[in-house]
């Protein structure tokens, strides 16, 4: 696949102040990003620099081989072929959703609209609401009317700026995976802002997750929870624990719970001091004694296909640990963990 958006070494200010510096990633055409990370650490600045709502300070925006943006240079929104969809989809309520969905492509011939219009309305489940008003409609379905409306043009991208964050979780969870069916569909890339990490794993190939105004770690789902680059991704992306270790190879290290091999390989000094980062699908619990290691149950929460413990161990060590919810364990109630650790992933102290 061809590179389709490059954002290359920008810089975004607020009141002097800069808010992003030297960011970069790109995308390739087909493919669906996102942005992640908490409140206020600049991923909705970016999205705003790339549909040009923000100017840049330094650095560029290519799209499709085109300069979107620079320092002295920048082209203005309405001429960008971008499409977007708002955390408040900003659908205009005078406007029924026929006329919301078109708004966009007015100048075609009325039969060209029909036509994208029909599509849009099968893509996105809407059919028979063309002629309702957004008041009339729900949450999830004034959501598919935005997204049908910023799809309309065609556009080369799709920018989204937490557009599920008004939902239940539920509808959220849903139309997170609908949203994504939809764009493969139709072959189109998207870029998806959110603090929600559980959103950005169900919805996108690659994710930048954002600390200190750049992207600590751009990678799929699977490589940030088991390959963490550096402490803060390890702390951010899913839940975990701590434990001190000696590295004694370079893919083994020794901790008070035994001996830990991975598939990963470090080029510190033998012997050196490390922390250990274990998951809680990296711990087994039983209640007989199995060999591995006594400890209590001090809390757990109940999460239907599965409970998530917290243990104590003799010395006090506290670990979290993921339990499929057929074993019901009590809390206080003393029982074996053993481990199993696929990932080595280790930091050093």
């Amino acid at each position: 696949m061809s590179v389709l958006l490059t954002v290359k070494n920008i810089q975004c200010s607020h009141q002097q102040q800069a808010v992003v510096t030297d960011f970069s990633f790109h995308i390739k055409a087909g493919e669906i990003c996102c942005l992640l990370g908490a409140s206020g650490c600049g991923k909705t600045t970016v999205l705003r620099a790339i549909a040009g709502f923000t100017d840049i300070d330094k650095g560029h925006i290519e799209l499709a081989g085109i300069e979107l943006s620079s320092a002295d240079h920048t082209i203005p929104p309405e001429q960008r072929p971008l499409g977007m969809v708002f955390q408040d989809y900003a659908l205009f309520p005078h406007l029924s959703v026929k006329e919301n969905i078109c708004f966009g492509i007015h100048k075609k011939k009325q039969k060209e609209q029909q036509a994208v219009l029909d599509e849009l309305l099968a893509l996105t489940h809407l059919e028979g609401f063309e002629h309702r008003y957004p008041h009339e409609l729900s949450g999830g379905q004034q959501q598919r009317v935005a997204l049908a409306r910023a799809l309309a043009p065609k556009p080369k991208l799709l920018l989204m700026d937490e557009p599920f964050s008004n939902l239940d979780a539920e509808l959220r969870k849903k139309l997170n995976i609908e949203v994504r069916q939809i764009l493969k569909s139709l072959n189109i890339s998207a870029i998806l802002v959110t603090h929600d990490q559980e959103e950005a794993f169900a919805f996108a190939d690659h994710i930048g997750l954002i600390n200190n105004g750049g992207i600590s770690q751009w990678d799929t789902a699977f490589n940030l929870y088991h390959e963490p680059a550096n402490r803060f991704v390890a702390n951010f992306i899913g839940r975990g624990s701590f434990i001190p270790g000696q590295l004694v190879s370079p893919d083994k290290v020794t901790t008070q719970l035994g001996t830990i091999s991975g598939n990963r390989a470090y080029k510190w000094p033998q012997d050196c001091h490390v922390e250990v980062l274990l998951r809680p699908d990296d711990i087994e619990i039983y209640d007989t004694d199995t060999g591995g290691h006594q400890a209590t149950i001090s809390h757990k929460v109940f999460n239907g296909s599965s409970t998530l413990y917290t243990i104590k161990l003799a010395d006090d060590t506290t670990l979290e640990v993921l339990s499929p919810s057929h074993h019901d364990y009590s809390i206080g109630q003393r029982v074996c963990a053993k481990l199993h650790v696929d990932h080595l992933v280790a930091f050093e102290k």
